[in-house]
């Protein structure tokens, strides 16, 4: 290399690294190990993985053999790894290979590689390496055929039960991750093992079924004194929760489990209600549940061990807090088996209201016109925020709520309107009535019916902008994006040249207004900070030739937050012919400047930007390197 790529031996520096990765495209065969080597010292993430990465592409595999050799330097050895991993499968050959190395380290790396990669071509080689004479390698092997999940290599693996403990413990793990009931019998006999037992147990709990459930249960009735309840108890309850039948169980097991329901440890206590409710119904039932609601802290997701408890549904939705949730989900899973009766009163609950939207999941699976009325009532007890979530189940319910008649007169005449306007009730009548309200009632019905385009359309939104448009310009700006509503760009545009908004601003940048780009710009020259950052945001969203010319211009003039701002805003709607102007400012102290040039080179990608690209991808700040490299990855 040149004098100008003179290195220091030891760390490198930002600009160091760099320069070599600028280089790298040019340098010989011979000199690319020599510089990706350097910059492996690099302290920061984003230079050393990028050399990794390029370490996987140019390097010669007797090059990263000679890596993996290193035993004087942990750095280089270890990179030598990484880079086995990132070449993925189109390393196996040279792993392989390295697996009859006469050295024990070299091979051992392979292995690691090979435990990686969990490609089952590597079986064979693996399974010769179990009569190798390093108790280390054997024990790497094993743990490494264990992750192919290989059952042909159960037999080779028993054996090693009865060998050395750490060797014991390897084949244990393998066997619970091959998850084959051939390995239960086996593995049932070191259960009472006092260092072992506990390795079994949940080598057992991965295998499952109904013969590792009886082993282990056997075992817990005659050493629960002994045993740490903590972790055997859920061993037993995920088994039994992934058994498809209800196994048999003895007396001796549910006295066995009995007195754990109060123990003072909270992970004990939900394990063994999870163990009674799966196993069917039972005395300790209601105990159980109530249990398991403490344990779960609020979260609503339905137990497994109660999927099966079709039985419990009325008991649960009488019940308060996360049982009447979960009596809502098994409604859903078997409605023969719910009362709409139960149901009404669960959706009196305020805990209803915490769980909507999972309740309002369940819901549409069980449909009677019964509930029509707890819909209603449930609708107003609702947060505004939250009342839409109802509205496709008060449409299911349509013939059942007719607005107008006496049993819906108890309701606000604003109500009535959010409802009728929801179910698709007569548009005209709906929109006559909205103007008949006062202002105020008037902005709360309609910023709660957005998504009913023809009646947004149909309202006087001409008149009433004409009128009053510092009144109207506000939800005028928000129901034209909400509803996408395009015909009132126009009548937003005549408001903007009265007053400035920022709604309106944000409206017309939202739909892409191109024709009031001109109007911005010159309010961009004379308006205060929040105005000037919220016009150059949206000519971002407008695009095209006039708004990138007033992003450049500004980006020109300005520096600091408000340069970063033009930028990432130019970034959004930037065209090829722009990457020049971006390529100028790859290296800009401002690293969401940077980013912003990431975004547009990688949207096309030539290749100047694409050499820029691989210098973004070392940039010290992660999120630059990480999406440069994004970007570098084949058929982004």
């Amino acid at each position: 290399m040149s004098d100008t790529m003179e290195i220091r031996p030891q760390e490198l520096s930002w600009d160091d690294s760099m320069k070599i990765l600028d280089a790298l495209p040019g340098m010989e065969l011979g000199e690319r190990a020599e510089a990706v080597e350097k910059l492996f010292r690099n302290p920061s993430p984003g230079i050393r993985q990028r050399a990794l990465s390029i370490g996987a592409t140019v390097l010669s595999d007797n090059s990263i053999e000679k890596f993996i050799r290193n035993e004087a330097d942990d750095v280089i050895r270890n990179a030598g790894l990484e880079i086995l991993k990132l070449k993925g499968k189109r390393s196996f050959s040279l792993i392989v290979a390295l697996l009859k190395d006469h050295e024990p380290d070299v091979i051992l790396q392979a292995i690691l590689v090979l435990d990686h990669l969990r490609d089952p071509r590597a079986f064979n080689s693996l399974r010769a390496l179990l009569k190798h004479e390093n108790p280390n390698l054997v024990q790497a092997s094993i743990t490494a055929i264990g992750h192919l999940g290989d059952a042909r290599a159960i037999p080779e693996l028993l054996p090693f039960l009865k060998a050395d403990p750490w060797l014991q413990m390897a084949a244990i793990q393998a066997l619970g991750d091959i998850r084959s009931p051939i390995a239960v019998r086996p593995l049932k006999r070191l259960l009472p093992d006092f260092l072992l037992g506990p390795f079994v147990a949940e080598a057992l709990a991965r295998i499952g079924g109904s013969q590792a459930f009886l082993a282990l249960s056997e075992h817990w009735v005659y050493f629960h004194a002994e045993l740490e309840a903590e972790p055997v108890l859920g061993f037993l309850a995920y088994i039994l929760e992934g058994l498809s039948k209800k196994p048999k169980v003895t007396q001796a097991f549910f006295d066995a489990l009995s007195s754990y329901l109060d123990d003072s440890a909270e992970t004990v206590r939900a394990a063994t209600a999870r163990c009674f409710l799966v196993l069917g119904p039972g005395k300790n039932d209601e105990q159980a549940i109530h249990v398991l609601a403490d344990s779960y802290h609020n979260l609503p997701e339905l137990p497994v061990c109660l999927i099966r408890r079709r039985d419990l549904i009325p008991a649960l939705l009488t019940m308060e807090g996360l049982p009447c949730i979960w009596g809502i989900q098994l409604s859903a899973r078997y409605p023969k088996e719910a009362h709409v009766k139960d149901i009404i009163v669960a959706l009196s609950r305020d805990e209803v209201l915490e769980h909507i939207n999972v309740v309002i999941q369940c819901l549409r699976k069980k449909k009677d016109s019964l509930l029509a009325p707890a819909l209603i009532e449930l609708y107003l007890r609702l947060p505004l925020v939250s009342r839409p979530s109802v509205i496709p189940l008060l449409i299911m319910y349509k013939k059942n709520l007719d607005m107008k008649s006496e049993q819906w007169a108890h309701l606000d005449k604003e109500i009535r309107l959010i409802l009728s306007a929801s179910l698709g009730n007569d548009t005209d009548t709906i929109v006559r009535e909205i103007q008949e309200l006062p202002f105020e009632s008037q902005i709360s019905v309609i910023s709660q019916i957005y998504g009913q385009k023809a009646i947004c359309k149909k309202l006087p939104w001409n008149k009433w902008l004409l009128e009053s448009p510092s009144t109207y310009g506000t939800i005028a700006a928000q129901v034209a994006m909400k509803a996408q509503l395009y015909e009132l760009i126009p009548l937003l545009r005549n408001v903007l040249q009265l007053y400035i908004s920022p709604d309106i601003i944000r409206a017309l940048g939202e739909l892409g207004d191109r024709e009031s780009v001109p109007m911005l710009v010159d309010y961009l020259n004379k308006a205060h900070s929040f105005i000037k950052a919220l016009i150059i945001e949206n000519l971002g969203h407008i695009g095209g030739p006039e708004a990138r010319k007033a992003l450049k211009n500004t980006i020109m003039r300005v520096e600091g937050k408000e340069a970063s701002l033009a930028y990432r805003a130019f970034s959004q709607c930037a065209i090829d012919e722009d990457t020049p102007f971006f390529l100028q400012a790859v290296s800009h102290t401002d690293w969401i400047i940077r980013l912003a040039c990431v975004e547009v080179l990688g949207r096309f990608q030539k290749a100047d930007n694409l050499d820029a690209l691989t210098r973004l991808a070392a940039d010290p700040v992660p999120a630059i390197a990480q999406r440069a490299m994004f970007f570098l990855e084949p058929g982004q």
